[in-house]
C-alpha cells in the first residue's frame, strides 16, 4: 500500500478559497436570471395585479400604473358629442321596374302610329282639297276620284283619331298603375333607373303617418355601410298586399335587386348623446363596451346603451358624456386584465361574470 502524501496547508486554502468564489458567482448568475423573468413577467402584464375594485357607478374599474399603460401601448380619445334622430323601424321592397319599361315601349310605339297616322291625315287631305280644286275647275277630275280622295281623307282622320285614344289610354294606363311621379321620373331619368344606377323602393309606413322627405335604406340583413338615403317620390298608385296601405315610394340613388326586402329607418326627434370610435368598443357577454379612464391609474369597463350602429362607430344617446375619455387602443388588453386570476389563485377568473362570453 502506498503511502498518503503529505497535506500542504497552503494549498489546501486556496482550493477553499477558489471553491467559495465559484459558488458565489453561480448564484449571482441565478438571481440575474431570476430577476429577468421576474421583469419579463411584468413587462407581459399590462396592468396592475390588483384584484378588480368597483367604481361609484357600479362598474368594474380596472387598475393600470403609467408604467404599464405605457408598456401595453394605450391610447384614449376623448368622446366628441353628437346629435342624431333615433329613428323609428319599417320595411319596404324594392319596385320591380320591369313592367315600367315594358309599358314604355308601347307608349313609344303609340306615339310612333301617331305620328304617322298623324302624317297620313295630312296628307290626305291635302289630297282631298286638291281634287276638290280640280273638279271644280272645268271638271279637269272626275267625280268618282273626288270622292275616292275624301274617302280616303276620311279614313286617315279616323285612323289619327284611333292613334290618338290610343295613346291617351296608354298613358292613362301608366298613371294608374305606376302613378304619374314615377311617370315622369322614367321618362326624364330612365337611364339611371333602368341602367343600374337607382332603384325606387315602396316603403310601408303607419297609419295616418307623412311621408318623411328622406328615410335610410339598408338592405335586409346587411351592414350599417351598406344604408343609403332614399328621397320621398310619391304615393303608391296601388296598394301591395306585403306592405300594407299606407305605402311611398323614394327613390335611392343606387341600383337595389327586384323584389328584395329593405330595412328603412325613419327620422324621429332628435337625440344628443355621443359618438363612440369602434376601434373603442369591446364584445363581451353579448353585448358591446368601452373602457373609460376614470383618473391617471383606473379604467372602467362601461356598458354602450341604446347604441346604434353607424358606418364610423357607434351613437349612444345614454351612459356616456362628451369629454370622457375612452380607450381606442388596447381595450381588449385591459378586459383580459380584468378576467386574469391574481397570482396565487386557483385559476379561476376573477370577475363575478367571466362566464358571459
Amino acid at each position: 500500500m502506498n503511502p498518503r502524501p503529505p497535506r500542504n496547508p497552503a494549498a489546501a486554502g486556496t482550493a477553499r478559497r477558489l471553491l467559495l468564489v465559484l459558488l458565489l458567482l453561480a448564484g449571482a448568475g441565478g438571481s440575474r436570471r431570476a430577476d429577468a423573468a421576474a421583469a419579463a413577467g411584468a413587462a407581459a402584464a399590462p396592468a396592475s395585479a390588483a384584484g378588480p375594485l368597483s367604481g361609484a357607478d357600479g362598474n368594474t374599474l380596472v387598475q393600470v400604473d403609467a408604467a404599464a399603460q405605457a408598456r401595453a401601448g394605450l391610447v384614449v380619445q376623448p368622446l366628441a358629442a353628437a346629435d342624431r334622430a333615433p329613428g323609428r323601424s319599417a320595411h319596404g321592397v324594392v319596385v320591380d321596374l320591369q313592367p315600367l319599361l315594358d309599358w314604355q315601349s308601347r307608349l313609344r310605339e303609340a306615339r310612333g302610329r301617331l305620328v304617322a297616322a298623324a302624317a297620313a291625315d295630312r296628307t290626305a287631305r291635302a289630297e282631298a282639297e286638291r281634287s276638290a280644286q280640280l273638279y271644280e275647275d272645268d271638271r279637269n277630275l272626275s267625280l268618282k276620284s273626288l270622292q275616292q280622295a275624301r274617302a280616303a281623307a276620311a279614313q286617315a282622320a279616323a285612323a289619327a283619331g284611333t292613334a290618338q285614344g290610343d295613346l291617351a289610354a296608354l298613358q292613362q294606363e301608366g298613371n294608374l298603375r305606376f302613378g304619374a311621379a314615377l311617370v315622369r321620373l322614367a321618362a326624364r331619368d330612365a337611364a339611371a333607373l333602368f341602367g343600374a344606377r337607382a332603384a325606387i323602393v315602396g316603403v310601408a309606413l303607419p297609419a295616418a303617418t307623412t311621408a318623411p322627405p328622406r328615410v335610410r335604406v339598408t338592405p335586409a340583413g346587411g351592414a350599417a355601410t351598406d344604408a343609403a338615403w332614399a328621397t320621398w317620390l310619391a304615393p303608391a298608385a296601388q296598394a301591395d298586399a306585403r306592405l300594407g296601405a299606407n305605402v311611398q315610394l323614394y327613390r335611392v340613388g343606387r341600383a337595389l335587386p327586384a323584389r328584395a326586402g329593405v330595412d328603412v329607418e325613419l327620422p324621429g326627434a332628435p337625440a344628443d348623446g355621443v359618438r363612440v370610435p369602434s376601434q373603442a368598443v369591446v364584445w363581451y357577454a353579448g353585448q358591446p363596451w368601452v373602457y373609460v379612464r376614470r383618473d391617471a391609474r383606473h379604467f372602467a369597463r362601461v356598458p354602450l346603451l341604446e347604441a346604434r350602429e353607424e358606418a364610423d362607430g357607434y351613437f349612444v344617446p345614454t351612459g356616456l358624456q362628451p369629454g370622457e375619455a375612452v380607450v381606442t387602443r388596447g381595450a381588449g388588453l385591459l378586459l383580459s386584465q380584468e378576467r386574469m386570476p391574481p397570482p396565487g389563485s386557483s385559476g379561476a377568473c376573477r370577475t363575478a361574470d367571466c362566464d358571459g362570453d
